[in-house]
């Protein structure tokens, strides 16, 4: 359930990054649960999905025994290179479950 649910993130390298993580988190989900680290790959656990955009992220999570997602790179989604729609089909399908929604923009 979403209790299982939380954000975790890279800080990037400006001054009000990690603040700014937050306070998006908490203003698009309504969520107050986020991690913020380097080094992701050490809350990869059994059962553990990591939904990440960055590969070096995604090898790290699997070979610490955690399962990963490769998301979109945000460009090529606002380039319409990817469709979030397909994106979002195929995250159902290795979670299998049944998409929920359909992203319309």
């Amino acid at each position: 359930g979403e209790e299982n649910v939380y954000f975790l993130t890279s800080p990037a390298h400006f001054s009000n990054s990690i603040s700014d993580k937050f306070a998006y988190v908490r203003d698009v989900f309504k969520s107050d649960r986020i991690v913020v680290t380097h080094h992701k790959k050490l809350l990869a656990r059994q059962n553990i999905l990591l939904i990440d955009d960055m590969n070096y992220n995604i090898d790290n999570f699997i070979k610490a025994g955690g399962m990963a997602f490769n998301w979109p790179n945000p460009w090529k989604l606002i380039d319409k290179e990817v469709s979030i729609n397909d994106t979002l089909r195929d995250l159902a399908s290795e979670l299998n479950i049944m998409p929920l929604a359909v992203y319309e923009h």
